[in-house]
């Protein structure tokens, strides 16, 4: 008998050994990919501090409120000016007693950029503003005066909402049956801001309160008279100051004024004598309207928590038994010298360092770590539930297809992994279960499915660690 070489059988073997394992693994994973159904964390909108205002009243108030608060803390403060023309914004016409203006002149006038030009003349002419504040600085000059009376506000609008495609996450202010992104139908969802934009109408009067930041007549009249350039000269000018208004965003969750503009609609009507440059045009009347705007935009001291971005509402920091991490942080003033105070609720289950790392124990369980600073006399701070465990990366069924008669019942078994392709158990197993129809079969807390009625429904658990989702096709018979 021929005795076997073992050397020759060796490559061929191991070859043959991964090459098994290869196609199982790629079947493992293949069985895993198909019977993933993603993560599926709920939303949560944070508590706002105040319910929106009803009322002109209530309006008014809560822009005092927020003014006051602002005026107190003195955040950092940036002061802006601009003014913008809307597309058509700048009407052409003859002058009274001039020929018919040519068709033609209203293109030469916007490719030589003079509707640009009145708008960046315009903000030049004001160049007082632009100022900054910084932490701490006084804000009198600026806020002292504003405070609305309720009479001071005709109409007012308040949003906090807007709305997201859940598949694409393109966002709209309104509600939209179709995802203009995506096409899908069914998949738009509300959301809060962070803040309320409240617009405040105010009421007409001959003259508007002495907290209305306004441009001169000389700054206005001085934006026409600079700005011929070659093209034209000013014969007359009238400028008309109209709705006036006021723009806030304050934050939904601490009633903090994060930006403040004063807005009026300016029209101006002009007679121009068109240079050399532009013969035969000889004089035309100009009617541009801008929209006035003098904005506040306030930086307030803060620290924000965070894992790269700011944590959503109810979210947990996780940190594995045994383990380390670093919890990070934005803070305002960036400066340094102000030292930042870390606490831990439950030293025993993790620490906190005075960097921010965090070292948890052997056992699991939940603590809150608070990072504060003081700065003007005040203590600002932040704080994160950090959850010690072994978090959820995905969820498996024992059954991703079942087939019951009407009236018997199943049962279904979830786990939940700590990796996505590894048979590692999570921390946490629990789940919830539902059905999307419960007249063919319905499911209870512990995964038995009851049949109901011949048909074919879905029946879901989605696990409370991480909401990850896995799904079984249900077919019951008659």
């Amino acid at each position: 008998m021929k005795k076997l070489d073992a050397k020759k059988l060796l490559y061929p073997g191991v070859i043959t050994l991964l090459s098994l394992f290869f196609i199982v693994g790629v079947i493992f994973g293949w069985s895993l990919v198909i019977h993933m159904d993603g993560a599926y964390p709920p939303y949560e909108a944070a508590e706002a501090y105040a319910p929106a205002p009803r009322t002109p009243a209530e309006a008014a108030q809560m822009l005092n409120d927020a003014v006051a608060l602002a005026a107190e803390a003195a955040p950092k403060t940036k002061t802006e000016s601009r003014a913008s023309i809307a597309d058509g914004g700048v009407a052409l016409s003859a002058a009274d007693g001039a020929e018919p203006l040519p068709e033609r002149y209203a293109e030469i006038f916007r490719s030589d950029g003079a509707e640009h030009r009145l708008e960046d003349l315009y903000n030049a002419s004001y160049a007082r503003h632009g100022e900054e504040t910084a932490f701490g600085d006084p804000l009198d000059r600026l806020l002292g005066s504003v405070r609305l009376a309720a009479g001071d506000v005709a109409d007012f609008t308040c949003s906090d909402t807007y709305y997201v495609c859940e598949n694409c996450g393109r966002t709209d202010d309104a509600p939209f049956g179709e995802c203009p992104g995506c096409g899908l139908a069914g998949v738009c969802a509300e959301r809060k801001r962070d803040c309320y934009i409240l617009t405040l109408y105010l009421a007409a009067r001959e003259e508007l309160p002495a907290y209305f930041p306004l441009r001169g007549d000389a700054d206005t009249e001085a934006l026409f008279r600079e700005n011929g350039r070659g093209i034209f000269t000013v014969r007359s000018l009238a400028a008309d100051r109209t709705s006036p208004r006021i723009r806030a965003e304050i934050g939904r969750t601490d009633g903090r004024l994060e930006r403040l503009d004063f807005l009026t609609d300016i029209t101006l009507e002009s007679t121009l004598d068109f240079t050399p440059a532009y013969p035969g045009y000889g004089a035309a009347a100009v009617r541009a309207v801008l929209e006035d705007d003098v904005r506040y935009t306030f930086t307030w001291p803060s620290i924000v928590i965070s894992d790269g971005e700011p944590l959503l509402p109810g979210k947990t920091f996780v940190v594995e038994p045994g383990k380390s991490d670093a919890i990070r942080y934005a803070r305002e003033p960036e400066e340094g010298g102000l030292e930042v105070i870390w606490k831990s609720s439950d030293p025993e289950l993790l620490t906190v360092d005075g960097e921010g790392y965090v070292k948890a124990g052997k056992r699991t369980g939940e603590a809150t770590v608070t990072a504060s600073f003081e700065f003007g006399g005040r203590i600002w701070s932040d704080s994160v539930r950090v959850s010690v465990r072994v978090p959820a990366k995905r969820l498996g069924l024992n059954k991703y297809r079942l087939t019951l008669a009407a009236g018997d019942s199943g049962a279904l078994k979830a786990t939940v992994y700590a990796h996505e392709y590894l048979p590692q158990k999570a921390s946490v197993q629990t789940v919830t279960w539902y059905s999307a129809d419960e007249s063919v079969a319905t499911v209870d807390r512990d995964g038995t499915v009851r049949a109901v009625s011949p048909g074919e429904t879905v029946i879901y658990a989605l696990s409370d660690d991480g909401f990850f989702k896995a799904s079984c096709k249900t077919e019951v018979t008659a």
